[in-house]
Order: C-alpha cells, then structure tokens, then sequence
C-alpha cells in the first residue's frame, strides 16, 4: 500500500476515520491523505430555488442556498485542517465534487489503503470489536494482518467474518457468512473498524451500513 487515504464526505461529522487513518500512517510510515468530498447532489439541490432546509435552532422551513453551502463545507475543511494540525502527522488535503463513497473508490488506487468514513457511529459503551471479512484469498489475508494491527493498537477485540466456518489456519473463531450477506450482517452490529478486501462483493455498500469506518484494502 503506498498510501492511507482518508475519505470525508463533508456533510458529515465524523473524526473517528481521521484518528484510524493518522494512526495507521504513523505506525506503518506511510504518507497520509485525507480526500474531502463535497457532495454534487447537495451543490445542485442548493441552486434550486424551490428547495428548502430545516433550520436546527428554529426548526423553520428557510431556502437553501449555495452560499451557506459553500460557508458550511469551508467551516468543516478548517475544522479537519485544525484536528490534522493537533492530532496527526503532515498529510496532503485534496477537495473533489462528486457522490460519496463512489467518488473515494474511483479516487484511490487498488494499492492504497482507502478509509472510509461513515454517517453512523458506535454507542457502546465498551470497546467494540475489528471486524475483518476473510476469504483465503491474498487481499484477504492482507486485510486480516491489518485488523490484526488495528486491533492491537486500539486495545479491543477482533472478530473474524468468513464465507466458510473451518479455517483451520487461523487462531481466531470465525462468523460464517455468506458473501453476498456480508452488508446486511454488518450493519447496526457494535463496530471500531470493519476490514474488508476492495474484491468482495458488497464493499462498496459497507460505508452506508457500518456503524464505524470501514477500510479497504
């Protein structure tokens, strides 16, 4: 992997993939990117004149226009400029327009390490565990080293999701699931990170269930 990008879609707040990512860089000496990604659809949905927003002090109905847009995506670019400043090492910050995650995933390369952030979070109040998809296969086992790594470095436990139950090279207990039931297993399950190859087939789904980043590798 030559990099670890960090992918932000700017209509959220979430600082939790920021941590994993700055993290991860500085254990495995890697350059750091985090990718903003300013959504197309609110950008046009902004220059519609009929198009109205909840305002979350009043609860009013009051136009929504491209000019606050564009003032609340610079509050939340200054806001990750200042945690990178604080928390991490120096990384590059690239601006994009598009649809997230579709946009990270055409972004980044199959050799980089692509955290994704997600619109969910944990509210366990312990630590929840890794989990990692593991299928035998090289970006399999690449993903189990690196849950294995995160795991470790965040103190909580792992938890091994498999198409097969017998996996008789691994110390770990495995969950069988199917494949294509992978999304739909995950989602609202207590999270800290979910490791799962570029390859499977319900990757690119993962951020819109997962309550915690989801990293492909």
């Amino acid at each position: 992997m030559s990099r670890i990008i960090v992918a932000i879609d700017l209509s959220c707040r979430q600082y939790r993939a920021l941590e994993i990512g700055a993290r991860l860089a500085l254990i495995q000496r890697r350059e750091l990117t985090v990718l903003l990604i300013e959504s197309v659809d609110l950008q046009r949905a902004a220059e519609l004149p009929w198009v109205r927003e909840i305002d979350r002090l009043s609860a009013n109905l009051q136009p929504f226009d491209a000019q606050r847009l564009r003032h609340w995506w610079q509050q939340r670019r200054r806001e990750i400029e200042r945690w990178l400043s604080r928390h991490a090492q120096p990384g590059r910050l690239r601006i994009e327009t598009g649809r997230y995650p579709e946009t990270a995933l055409a972004w980044s390369r199959d050799s980089d390490l692509l955290v994704l952030a997600t619109p969910a979070s944990s509210t366990a109040q312990t630590q929840p565990p890794v989990w990692v998809w593991y299928d035998g296969s090289e970006a399999g086992k690449r993903a189990l080293r690196l849950a294995r790594e995160l795991a470790a470095a965040e103190g909580c436990p792992l938890r091994v999701v498999a198409p097969l139950q017998q996996h008789p090279e691994l110390p770990e207990a495995v969950v069988p699931v199917p494949p294509e039931q992978l999304a739909d297993f995950l989602a609202g399950r207590e999270c800290s990170a979910v490791v799962c190859p570029r390859s499977q087939p319900r990757a690119a789904r993962l951020p819109q269930v997962a309550r915690c980043p989801v990293l492909l590798v």
